[in-house]
């Protein structure tokens, strides 16, 4: 449509050029100087160009025509040898201008046709089209309105053949400023125009209801705009070539909201999605739903941090419920699906596969009292196979359901018994078998634990009993079979059948029911071999006293019965619903009865031979009644029909219908006289209303037709035709407040040409239509005042001239009597309005022009500016953008003097909402505002690149908000007062992670930081950057520390374990175990006692995995100093200590009895010592490396004594041996043997 509009001004505007013509036709002044001439008469000049006509003092004057040697004429007045007045110029080329001179050009009004049919006519001055006119060219298109230079400018209306139809403002021939352009197809568009293009503020109503109000650029939207659909959908934000692109707002009509980047269209890039129900999204977007990183916040508190795909969690991703409870893992299509782990609140904790959004597959659960399962699970249920350990060492292993054996399942006690079978709630219930350690077997049901129910037991000798069991005994319902063949399933009392039971006969009969002695005595139900059924009374095996039969159609008696037969009183209820309650004789209904429909309806009367027939009431279901006569079960004859609303009928019926003569007289006391055909008024008759109106006429299929006369009681009548119950056609109202109609009826409704004149002088002549002024006509007032024009149900509609008593004038558009679309006002102060007007008031796209010189162009609603709208202020400053109730309200552009720019969403004349706002030093802010403040959601971004994203309040950092640093760090978090305070996570250039509490730009709180070089983590609490306080430190090999910890290192008491299992529970001091402590060797062993810098130090008790013990001191891992050995083989030390070995002095006793007390050195006896011997013997002398070397003497029990040298453990050298009995010898020994004895 645009290409069609700008193509058909292009061509206007190139026939409209046509329009500069030479008019070479004024009087040469030098051909008349010969004589001077008067009055009539004519010239020919040297040229060939002849002037015949009216002289003056020798100049053409008055009435002529010059025709030009060319083929040019000119027939018209003339003024002092020049064209003035009225005349008509012939152009060689076929032109011809008819109109107005003066000074020899087209001056006036003037018609100017052309050489292809173009007509132009209207004001002209100077040659040139200047004023108000109207064209129309050679394809059928029509302009009428102001010119200016040949050009079409100012005011106009252009009316395209198509249909379409431009009305307002024009530019040198193009549509430009304000104006408004309707389609054919009912789209509209009222705005600014610019070159021929809708371009700057416009409204753009569709007409199927959409409308958009906003800025234009080439004839698409594009910049801020407000698009508001017809299902209550709006959309307020940056457009671009027709589509959403860039910030904006999408609002539904349920509630929910989005704010934030768009493309093409759809929600792409970053936003905030608010949901009707309290859900909060804030992350990345894609073709309109969530796609990579976001984060959704639950109205309960609940949080999903994590990768999103196509509006669904898809991906890695945290899931934290507000009560404690933690979700971490893969998602797909928005549930729970692979790996994960879920740490539960109590402790508990779940590793393994999710299935949408449950625990399913295979997976293992710990509990926290250390009991475990490992198998599978559905719907977060141990369901399926799995293993469930106990802590006392007892096993199940079976189908699982809410962490019980529920299902087949297998136990295995310590005892030797074995089961496999159904389980319930951990015990045996259902069937199974249990195989006992005597050899016996059970198979059947089981209650816990217990033999219960149905079951077999085989016995010794075969024999075989199924049915049920009590407290372990046969006992109840039971299954026997008999050796003919019969069986019998039932109640069973001393060996009989007593009580209820089924036989099934070898013959195919089968019974269910009462058995006394053997026989069908009492209730009882016979299933026959024919296929019908009874169930009743029996005696002696025959149906005899009540009983109800079905029978093999479906039909069912339930009466008495005597020998087989029904009679007397019955009821019989049919298969199609219908139930028949009442005598019978001879299996027929006879007599008096009662018949109730399976519609509701019923019947009380008289029966012959199975039908209605003689007198009898019908009930219907709606209540209505009928009483009278019957024939073969239709209302025929003489009746009273009287209906539950209160109307009645008293006359002639054929077969169930009104019909010949008859008195209806309605519930609201309404009532018709005459005749009846079929159920309706047919002919002629009369109708008494109950509010005292009467018609008299004719009546055709229940209505007024033809003609007739009604007279209201009221006072008001009417007389003419009537057609189908209304007035229609010709006819006459008699008001009765002395008005009269007179005119062209239709459907009870003034609709066509009619005069109306009114009790008070005012009258109109014009369209009515559907019992209201509407179409073309003219309203005198008695008052004077005048409206011609266009008029719609009874009031002022579409174009009109309205003239005021004082003076005021409007010309433009009306709407339900007020002015409303676009037009003109002009005031007595002096001000202008030019634009749309809506409910009388100054409502749409308008410019007011004020005495003071500012100006605002742009959208007004109820008088005030309202919408999007430009205003120019004084001081320089300008503002584009919308604006409520005189004010800055929604979103607009404030272009400040000193270069600040701010663009965003307004309250109040106050920045309030979501904007971006550019400092003079290159600093950007982009987000939300309140109070002139950035409070909220928002964007900053420094000049050096650095960028902080997130809440804000009263201008200051606070809430959560993201810090992108200049060297590649990243924090994201709470913020206080402009910093980093609350939960967070700061993110390091290097990799490395810390997510906690932060305190004034400090790690202060609960925190946890990860390194990614080493994959260290430390979790606990922080004080100023620093670990302080309780904190657990994991190493990325596996070591683990949980404790203290002091500016920043382990300090105080922890424990740490390390990756091969060992345990130290102590004292810590600079990251090292630091005083009391006990250390748990992953191989058993332990010591407990003082540690310095990581090592036993001080003193302290080591127990070995071989069962030794020391308890002594230490220093650097070593035993050192005084100390106790307790070995595991009995040994005993007790002494002094050096680097791990026995050094010094000490006593060491063996398991043998053996005592050694004297100097060590590197472990081994070593220098003076004593060694006594269990035996009595006894050495006392000098040891090395653990041996008698050296001086030593040697006592025997029996009282010898060697006194000598001693090597390797053996006397060599010189020595003194003395015998008990006072013999000594003296002399050297080798090998522990003296020689040259």
């Amino acid at each position: 449509m645009k290409n069609e509009l700008t193509l058909s001004l292009l061509l206007l505007s190139f026939g409209l050029t046509q329009t500069k013509d030479k008019q070479a036709i004024s009087q040469p002044k030098d051909n008349l100087t010969e004589e001077i001439k008067d009055g009539p008469g004519s010239v020919t000049f040297p040229n060939g160009d002849t002037y015949i006509g009216d002289f003056k003092n020798g100049l053409f004057q008055g009435q002529g025509a010059f025709h030009v040697a060319g083929g040019e004429k000119y027939e018209g007045e003339w003024k002092e040898g020049e064209k003035n007045g009225e005349g008509t110029y012939f152009y060689s080329f076929g032109n011809t201008y008819t109109g107005e001179w003066k000074n020899d050009k087209k001056n006036g009004r003037g018609i100017y046709i052309y050489q292809f049919g173009e007509k132009y006519d209207g004001d002209w001055k100077n040659d040139k089209k200047v004023g108000q006119g109207s064209f129309t060219d050679t394809k059928g298109n029509f302009y009428i309105g102001e010119w200016k230079a040949d050009q079409m400018e100012g005011t106009g209306v252009f009316t395209f053949k198509s249909g379409n139809k431009y009305e307002g403002k024009f530019l040198n021939g193009l549509k430009h400023g304000l104006g408004t352009f309707t389609y054919k197809n009912g789209d509209q568009y009222l705005g600014l125009f610019r070159k021929g293009n809708m371009d700057g503020q416009g409204t753009y109503k569709f007409k199927n209801g959409n409308i958009y109000t906003g800025e234009w650029k080439n004839g698409v939207s594009a910049g801020m705009g407000l698009y508001k659909f017809k299902n209550g959908n709006s959309y307020k934000g940056m457009f671009k070539d027709g589509r959403r692109n860039g910030r904006g707002t999408f609002t539904y009509p349920d509630g929910e909201k989005y704010t934030g980047d768009f493309k093409e269209g759809k929600r792409t890039g970053q936003g905030t999605y608010s949901y009707q129900g309290g859900h909060i999204y804030k992350g990345g977007f894609k073709n309109g739903m969530k796609n990579g990183r976001g984060t959704l916040t639950y109205p309960n508190g609940n949080t999903y941090q994590g990768e999103w795909e196509k509006d669904q969690k898809n991906g890695q991703g945290i899931f934290t419920y507000s009560k404690g409870g933690k979700y971490d893992g893969e998602w797909i299509n928005g549930k729970k699906n692979g790996l994960g782990i879920f740490n539960f609140v109590n402790g508990d904790t779940y590793k393994g596969e999710f299935v949408n959004g449950e625990m399913e597959g295979t997976g293992t659960f710990s509990f926290r009292n250390g009991n475990q399962y490992e198998g599978k699970w559905i719907d977060n249920k141990m369901m399926g196979q799995g293993i469930f350990s106990l802590k006392e060492g007892h096993i199940f292993e079976g189908d699982f359901s809410d962490g019980k054996l529920n299902g087949q399942g297998s136990y295995i006690s310590a005892f030797g018994d074995f089961y496999i079978g159904e389980y319930q709630n951990g015990k045996m219930n259902g069937r199974g078998v249990y195989k006992y350690k005597d050899g016996s077997q059970y198979n059947g049901e089981w209650k816990n634990d217990n033999r219960h129910g149905q079951g077999s037991f085989i016995f010794e000798n075969g024999d075989r009993y199924i049915g049920e069991y009590r407290n372990g005994k046969m006992e109840g319902n039971g299954s026997y079979t008999f050796s003919n063949g019969d069986h019998f399933k039932g109640e069973w009392s001393d060996d009989k059948r007593n009580g209820n039971g089924i036989f099934s006969f070898i013959n195919g009969d089968k019974y269910l029911g009462n058995y006394k002695e053997n026989r069908m005595t009492g209730q009882g139900h016979y299933d026959f071999k024919n296929g019908d059924q009874y169930d009743g009374q029996w005696l002696n095996d025959k149906m005899m006293g009540q009983g109800t039969f079905i029978f093999l159609n479906g039909d069912k008696y339930s009466g008495n019965w005597t020998n087989d037969n029904r009679e007397g009183q019955g009821s019989y209820f049919f298969q199609n619903g219908n139930e028949y309650h009442g005598n019978w004789e001879n299996d027929k209904r006879e007599g008096l009865g009662i018949l109730n429909y399976e519609t509701g309806e019923k019947y009380e009367g008289e029966f012959l031979n199975n039908k209605i027939s003689g007198r009898g009431k019908h009930m219907f279901i709606n209540g209505d009644i009928y009483s009278g006569e019957w024939e073969n079960g239709e209302r025929t004859g003489q009746g009273i029909f009287t209906y539950i609303k209160g109307g009645t009928y008293s006359g002639e019926f054929i077969k169930g219908f009104f019909d010949g003569r008859g008195t209806l007289e309605y519930s609201n006391g309404d009532s018709y006289e005459g005749h009846w055909k079929k159920n309706v008024k047919d002919g002629r008759g009369t109708f008494n209303y109950t509010n005292g109106d009467t018609y008299k006429g004719n009546w055709e299929n229940n209505k007024r037709d033809g003609l007739g006369n009604f007279v209201g009681m009221d006072g008001n009548s009417y007389e003419g035709n009537w057609l189908k119950d209304y007035a229609h056609g010709q006819g006459t109202y008699y008001y009765n407040n002395g008005d009269k109609y007179k005119g062209q009826w239709e459907k009870d409704k003034r609709d066509g040409r009619g005069t109306i004149n009114y009790v008070n002088g005012d009258r109109y002549y014009g369209d009515w239509k559907r019992d209201q002024i509407q179409g073309k006509g003219t309203f005198t007032s008695a008052s004077g005042d005048k409206y011609d024009g266009a008029w719609k149900k009874g009031q002022k509609d579409g174009h009109g001239t309205y003239i005021y008593s004082n003076g005021e004038k409007y010309i433009g558009q009306w709407k339900n009597n007020l002015k409303d679309g676009v037009g003109h006002y002009n005031y007595q102060n002096g001000y202008q309005y030019e634009g749309n007007w809506e409910l009388g008031k100054k409502s749409g796209i308008g410019i007011l022009s004020t005495s003071n010189g500012e100006s605002y162009s742009g959208n007004f609603l109820a008088d005030k500016k309202n919408g999007f709208g430009s205003f120019t202020y004084l001081n320089g400053d300008e503002y584009h953008g919308e604006w409520e109730n005189d004010a800055k309200n929604g979103h607009g552009i404030l272009t400040v003097s000193n270069g600040e720019k701010y663009e965003g969403e307004w309250k109040n004349a106050k920045m309030e909402g979501v904007g971006q706002y550019n400092y003079k030093n290159g600093n950007s802010y982009s987000g939300e505002w309140e109070n002139n403040l950035k409070n909220g959601q928002g964007t900053l971004t420094y000049v050096n690149g650095e960028k902080y994203m997130g809440q804000w309040k009263n201008g200051d950092m606070k809430g959560i908000g993201s810090f992108q640093y200049l060297n590649g760090d990243h924090y994201s978090g709470n913020w206080e007062k402009n910093k980093i305070h609350g939960q967070g996570t700061f993110t390091y250039s290097n990799g490395n992670n810390y997510e906690g509490e932060w305190e004034s730009n400090y790690k202060s709180g609960h925190g946890t930081f990860k390194t990614l070089a080493n994959g260290f983590t430390y979790e606990g609490e922080w004080v100023e950057d620093q670990k302080n306080g309780k904190g657990i430190y994991t190493s990325s090999f596996g070591d683990k520390y949980e404790g203290d910890f002091l500016d920043g290192k382990m300090e105080g008491k922890g424990i740490f374990t390390s990756s091969i299992g060992d345990v130290y529970t102590g004292e810590w001091q600079n990251d090292k175990m630091n005083g009391k402590g006990k250390l748990t060797y992953s191989n058993g062993e332990l010591y407990e006692g003082n540690f310095k810098n990581d090592q036993l130090n001080g003193k302290g008790d080591f127990t070995y995995s071989n069962g030794d013990t020391y308890s002594g001191e230490w220093k650097s891992d070593l035993k050192d100093g005084q100390g106790i050995n307790t070995y595991s083989n009995g040994n005993n030390y007790s002494g002094d200590w050096k680097l791990g070995e026995m050094s010094g002095q000490g006593i060491y006793t063996y398991s043998n009895g053996n005592i050694y007390e004297g100097s060590f050195l590197n472990g081994l006896k070593n220098g003076s010592g004593l060694y006594k011997y269990s035996n009595g013997n006894s050495y006392e002398g000098e040891f090395f490396n653990d041996t008698f070397h050296g001086e030593g003497t040697f006592i025997y029990q029996n009282g010898n004594i060697y006194s000598g040298d001693f090597k390797q453990g053996k006397m060599e050298g010189f020595g003194t041996f003395s015998e008990s009995n006072g013999k000594t010898v003296k002399g050297e020994w080798e090998n522990g043997k003296p020689l040259n004895w």
